[in-house]
């Protein structure tokens, strides 16, 4: 399993990390609110669905949903509001001493199937969703989502030839930093077959398994970006009570 880093970022946002392709990845601890989009990103937002205190795991006493995209015949990532929302609105809320030290990013949006993305080990997960998706398809930005390969990495090594479809084992999520208990979304699209239209992006479900699921449902947010290269230490252990500082 990935260590769990926390970084600080005026007080309010903490993020962890993890380390793969030879990239820091800083992904938001919990779930973004309204305001972290701004009124200025034309953003719809639905309060509530998808959220037990059973099983949510962070801090917030409401979670926001926000729909991938507003428009239900579409799951291409660059034309979604949400992808909209999160390079404008939300690089605003983040400040420009932020902004100015998250790299911008060649995202692979192309997609995979379910099986082999959401049904097989997270390994394959991995090769089929980045390196070898159905389509290539890649969009530059600053600002993502997680991939479905980032959820299943971030559990212990021991789950790692796990399918993933399995992920709502009670070890497995004990073990898995991601994990927030919520409806959550993904970057990751599934490709329409030939002669059959439907438009489909993978989630994760509130009991860890995955769904395909219609752009214009409202799932809860988790941003995440890399760093430039040139980002340094300022201070800081790691911890929540004594997070890093860079920049």
């Amino acid at each position: 399993m990935f260590p769990t880093i926390f970084f600080h970022h005026f007080n309010y946002l903490i993020l962890r990390y993890k380390l793969l392709d030879n990239q820091i990845k800083l992904i938001k601890f919990d779930y973004i609110d309204e305001s972290s989009l701004g009124i200025s990103s034309n953003y719809d937002n639905v309060q509530g669905g998808g959220f037990s205190l059973n099983t949510y795991r962070g801090n917030l006493a409401v979670k926001n949903n926000f729909y991938w995209n507003n428009t239900p015949e579409s799951n291409i990532w660059s034309n979604a509001t949400l992808n909209v929302a999160l390079n404008n609105g939300y690089l605003t809320f983040l400040g420009n001493k932020w902004s100015s030290i998250i790299a911008n990013t060649s995202w692979q949006v192309g997609g995979n199937t379910f099986a082999n993305i959401g049904a097989t080990t997270v390994k394959n997960s991995y090769l089929n969703e980045i390196k070898n998706p159905v389509e290539n398809v890649i969009y530059n930005a600053k600002v993502g989502l997680i991939y479905v390969s980032d959820y299943g990495y971030a559990a212990s090594s021991d789950a790692w030839l796990i399918n993933l479809s399995n992920y709502n084992d009670e070890t497995i999520l004990s073990n898995n930093w991601m994990y927030m208990g919520a409806f959550e979304w993904t970057i990751s699209r599934v490709p329409e077959p030939v002669g059959i239209r439907y438009y489909n992006v993978f989630g994760i479900y509130d009991n860890g398994n995955f769904t395909t699921i219609s752009p214009s449902y409202t799932y809860g947010v988790r941003p995440c970006f890399y760093l430039n290269s040139d980002v340094k230490y300022v201070n800081g252990d790691g911890i929540e009570n004594n997070p890093y500082i860079i920049k």
